[in-house]
């Protein structure tokens, strides 16, 4: 999208030149050749950048310059004088000016100047949109599942997410616990902070500790400078210490430092330095037996189990696979397959497969189709071998089991529920087009 340029001088001919000197760049030019008229044009457009005369009859430069920064904080600004000298430079610049040019124009140098505001804006834009799609990528809303364990899961978020207390979340592998902890961030007052992510299962012990705390130059051989550790890097955020447990118990000590006092200390360091960071953490284990065996410090456990959360496996939460499935199918499509839908019998096998790699596991199953397979439908023939031959050997059904058309039947009525009955909202949340859920209504007799 082209840069919308406003031209402030009171002279016509300076607005002319500017503008042949800019015609074969991509600018939509406005003019005004006071102070005023343009403050009435911002009342009408969203101006990118403007060329201000210094010294205007009326409202001078400075004037519209303290203005436009204070209403329309966005707007570049540059500074134009024909008198310039360095104390007005220097208080044009204090003010937010973006740059100070003197009249008459180096057209090299004007021009580089404004490819350079291009491109900061173009920056600022797309770190906003990438910003926007973490915030609805990581928001609670996109948490898939809406069987009773999950909602547990989204009450106790909500109610924390706001709060700097510790995190700890605790499931098997592949259940989802960074995406939890990426949420929590998102969500809470650090959001614009870093997020950092320590996997401690991947840090060997002799190194983990100046992973976590940094190192002074000389600690050690081959600490040839100083270096932050990553709960540093994370200052003012949030630190995701995954698989907590790997953590040496020498180790565990000074990370209860850091959540008591809120410093670190590096190693060979003689003194320690704050940091303020929400720690969430997360284990594969079962820590209380970590704690009995004595490989993990109960004090630790205490300071970190302020907050549980317990993520079941997929297997536990049967009733939300055809939810995940639409979910990676919309995030695996494109126009290359032609994948728009999944067979009730492939569902059905799905859904008698324990996971024992849980969502990660059945995620990568539906890119593995996406990729060699064809549509549209997703058949049982599509399926690996593995989920076919587990199904024979589960085929016989237990006493009780709800059948998929229930199950479909109780993810719909959940979604109302939880939409306040607005069939829109919930059609959202179960990824499914609103024509879909009223057939789906009407053949299920839902009112």
């Amino acid at each position: 999208m082209p840069l919308k340029l406003l031209i402030v001088d009171d002279e016509e001919n300076v607005i002319h030149s500017l503008k042949r000197m800019l015609k074969n760049e991509q600018y939509v030019f406005f003019s005004a050749l006071n102070g005023y008229d343009a403050l009435e044009i911002f009342t009408e457009e969203e101006i990118d950048v403007a060329l201000v005369d210094y010294k205007m009859p009326g409202m001078d430069g400075i004037g519209l310059l303290k203005l436009i920064k204070k209403k329309y904080p966005s707007t570049e600004v540059i500074i134009m004088s024909g008198y310039g000298t360095i104390e007005s430079a220097v208080s044009a610049m204090r003010l937010g000016s973006y740059d100070y040019i003197i009249k008459p124009f180096d057209d090299h140098e004007l021009k580089k100047t404004l490819k350079a505001l291009v491109e900061k804006k173009a920056l600022i834009s797309e770190n906003k949109r990438l910003q926007a799609e973490l915030e609805v990528k990581y928001s609670f809303q996109g948490i898939v599942g809406d069987s009773h364990a999950m909602q547990e899961v989204y009450r106790t978020l909500k109610k924390v997410s706001h709060r700097d207390s510790p995190v700890l979340i605790q499931g098997e592998s592949g259940t989802g616990k960074e995406l939890i902890a990426r949420s929590v961030h998102f969500n809470s007052p650090r959001a614009k902070k870093p997020f950092v992510t320590i996997d401690c299962s991947s840090i060997s012990h002799q190194v983990i500790e100046s992973e976590l705390f940094g190192h002074v130059k000389g600690a050690f051989t081959g600490a040839f400078s100083s270096k932050n550790g990553m709960i540093k890097e994370a200052d003012g955020g949030t630190v995701f210490i995954d698989e907590i447990t790997e953590i040496p118990p020498d180790t565990q000590a000074k990370f209860l430092r850091v959540i008591q006092e809120k410093e670190i200390r590096p190693v060979g360091g003689t003194r320690s330095e704050p940091v303020d960071v929400r720690i969430i953490a997360a284990t594969n284990r079962n820590i209380k037996n970590e704690v009995d065996t004595g490989n993990f410090r109960l004090d630790l456990f205490y300071r970190l189990n302020v907050v549980p959360v317990f993520l079941p496996p997929l297997r536990d939460r049967t009733e939300d696979i055809p939810l995940f499935v639409r979910h990676f199918m919309n995030e695996f499509r494109d126009n290359q397959n032609k994948f728009e839908s999944i067979s009730r019998d492939a569902i059905h096998v799905l859904m008698k497969y324990p996971w024992p790699g849980n969502v990660r596991e059945l995620r990568n199953m539906i890119e593995r189709i996406f990729v060699l397979g064809s549509g549209p439908v997703i058949e049982t023939d599509h399926l690996p071998l593995e989920l076919m031959c587990e199904n024979v050997m589960v085929q016989t059904p237990s006493p009780g089991a709800k059948t998929l058309a229930e199950m479909e039947k109780d993810a719909i009525l959940s979604a109302l529920k939880n939409a306040g009955g607005n069939r829109i909202i919930a059609a959202q949340m179960l990824e499914m087009g609103k024509s879909t859920l009223y057939r789906k209504l009407k053949e299920y007799n839902i009112s």
